[in-house]
């Protein structure tokens, strides 16, 4: 039997999202579209981490809410990442 062929494409390291490392609040999203963007993500060369560290360079969620119910607004804000909900009250 022949073996399984990996259905992800490789990552590409000079993607347009080269560079970024992503922490993704999993929250409040269907687990295959969170599969989905984890895997579109890393085709284009972005890496992905766990938790949120100081490599951190952005931060997805649904919405702010559950953003901030997951991160200390404090934190995020020294971490540089808020840009992307400055439309929200922090």
């Amino acid at each position: 039997m022949a073996p399984k062929k990996d259905k992800s494409s490789p990552s590409d390291p000079n993607g347009i999202f080269s560079g970024m490392v992503v922490f993704l609040i999993e929250t409040g999203v269907q687990s295959r579209r969170l599969q989905i963007w984890k895997q579109k993500l890393v085709q284009m060369g972005a890496k992905l981490e766990d938790r949120f560290t100081k490599n951190v360079t952005h931060v997805f969620a649904m919405d702010a809410n559950l953003l901030l119910q997951k991160l200390d607004k404090e934190r995020l804000i020294r971490a540089k990442v808020v840009s992307f909900i400055n439309s929200y009250t922090l």
